[in-house]
């Protein structure tokens, strides 16, 4: 469905010519998909949806603790080591191909927790950190999440291997698996948010100003 927008909309912006084409595009590349009932021309049969591939994992997350001084530049997901040893645990395993990226970081701020997991750091530098703290640098440490995609690989074959729990020889630990069936059929999208939500899930922001998008 088209979105168009008309010169007047944009009163109170700038009146360069550019920046109103900009925004013209902007406002008519946006789309109303969500909205669609993909059903309205077709006929429920009843069956629902069909499974048409077996099981697979189509990613698993891993989780390592690094300190501040560890990441690349000002990005606290860039650990290139880290996903280097990734890549390689994993070919050790005949885990092949998959790809392997740092997606998010939560600082450790609880004093015992860290004093706890201290032992778990990645590649952990006392001496520079010794040389950081008599500059009066403060060092953090976080929680560093790595998604190792492999959807192309067995069921069986990943799961052997996550069972094993080899990573944690590399001071890495299991967070998430995501498992997947592929499914043929038609359904309507509010419909399956709306039991979504009634079973424990919820939407990204508010259904007003949101897409109706489940994040967990």
């Amino acid at each position: 469905m088209e979105r168009i927008i008309t010169k007047k909309q944009l009163v109170g912006q700038s009146t360069r010519e550019d920046n109103n084409v900009t925004k013209v595009a902007r406002w008519n590349a946006m789309n109303q998909t969500g909205d669609l009932d993909y059903n309205k021309y077709g006929i429920k049969d009843g069956i629902g949806l069909v499974p048409v591939s077996e099981m697979f994992v189509d990613n698993f997350v891993l989780k390592t603790i690094a300190a501040s001084y560890q990441f690349l530049g000002q990005s606290y997901t860039k650990m290139g080591s880290v996903t280097k040893k990734i890549y390689e645990i994993c070919e050790v395993a005949n885990l092949k191909p998959v790809s392997c990226k740092g997606i998010a970081t939560k600082e450790i701020k609880h004093v015992l927790q860290k004093d706890k997991l201290l032992p778990y750091v990645q590649d952990r530098d006392l001496k520079q950190e010794a040389e950081l703290k008599a500059k009066g640098e403060k060092i953090t440490f976080f929680w560093v999440e790595f998604k190792v995609a492999c959807a192309n690989i067995p069921y069986e074959q990943v799961m052997t291997y996550i069972r094993s729990e080899h990573y944690r020889s590399c001071n890495l630990f299991l967070k998430d698996i995501d498992c997947s069936i592929d499914t043929a059929g038609s359904f309507k999208k509010s419909e399956v948010v709306e039991h979504m939500t009634r079973n424990g899930f919820r939407l990204a922001g508010s259904e007003e100003s949101q897409p109706r998008t489940i994040v967990d």
